[in-house]
């Protein structure tokens, strides 16, 4: 089997490539990102292209499989473009959706999404665990989850379309890890953090080795369709920070927003304030049908994540 892996210098594609070539039967995996991705092995090849680039949907019609991580998730890396939201969805869902219009086109047999949790969005009528077929309403103006949201709605149509190609979608919680995104880190280490209302809000977060893990699983299934992952038990923030000996000041949330959305506005530094939005209600996945259909089960818990996620 050849793989096509996109943002194959992205925070997942590093531990998702050894798992990879680890696999029986896999032939060959070529890696696409404009970055280095600075993993090497006999079998993988990488080249420097944008998703956008028409070689690389001719590349995916050539590969057995297709494994979308290419995204632009954290908005403060853009510098001054952080702030064209016309550009960022651009690259995020027509990009994405074109390379899997190109796949499906060459009855690739198997495309591999990696989506996220906040395509539900935080909203206090949740119920206590949600299923894959809970309707996908992210925060409002949170780009990520939009663009995210836009994405999942065009595979299902060409999933209709195209059913010799098996779509799979992969909606991780908060993805801790040795290589983490920076800013997540940053939210179990600040100095300051949110005093939430309570009873406080439970949040779930999964291990990259175990997302990894589910990738891998889902290339090998017969499975199609999206599949929540996560860790449990449900957690607060507060009660991750305690278990890292961080404390710090603990202001009202409402206060940080503004705070936070003040700084969103004076810097391109600083993140979506979608992301603190998402913090004020619960969001718990229940990932039975990736127990049971990929026989997929996380190996470390919320603490062990975020142990594991400060060792990077």
């Amino acid at each position: 089997m050849k793989v096509l892996v996109t943002g194959a210098a992205a925070h997942l594609a590093r531990p998702l490539l050894p798992h990879l070539l680890a696999l029986p039967g896999i032939e060959q995996v070529t890696g696409i990102d404009l970055h280095p991705s600075g993993f090497s092995h006999p079998r993988y090849r990488e080249r420097r292209l944008d998703i956008l680039d028409p070689a690389t949907q001719a590349l995916a019609a050539e590969h057995d499989a297709l494994i979308h991580l290419a995204f632009v998730v954290m908005r403060s890396r853009l510098g001054r473009r952080a702030r064209d939201r016309a550009w960022m969805r651009h690259i995020n869902v027509h990009g994405s959706l074109s390379l899997f219009q190109a796949a499906a086109t060459a009855a690739v047999p198997r495309v591999i999404h990696l989506s996220s949790a906040s395509v539900y969005g935080a909203w206090p009528d949740h119920p206590p665990r949600l299923a894959e077929n809970t309707p996908l309403r992210g925060i409002p103006g949170f780009a990520y989850a939009e663009d995210k949201i836009a994405v999942e709605r065009g595979v299902a149509e060409l999933a209709a379309r195209h059913p010799a190609t098996r779509f799979v979608v992969l909606r991780p919680h908060v993805i801790l890890g040795r290589h983490a995104q920076p800013y997540l880190k940053r939210l179990l280490t600040a100095p300051v953090s949110a005093r939430l209302p309570e009873p406080p809000p439970k949040i779930q977060c999964v291990w990259e080795d175990d997302v990894a893990q589910a990738v891998c699983l889902a290339l090998q299934r017969a499975v199609s369709g999206p599949f929540n992952l996560a860790a449990d038990p449900p957690v607060t923030l507060m009660e991750l920070r305690r278990h890292l000996g961080r404390r710090g000041l603990a202001l009202p949330l409402p206060w940080l927003s503004v705070l936070h959305r003040l700084a969103w506005h004076l810097t391109p530094r600083v993140e979506d304030p979608g992301w603190l939005r998402g913090a004020a209600h619960s969001l718990v996945l229940d990932c039975r049908r990736a127990a049971e259909e990929l026989g997929w089960r996380p190996r470390l818990d919320p603490f062990a994540c975020a142990r594991e996620a400060l060792q990077g």
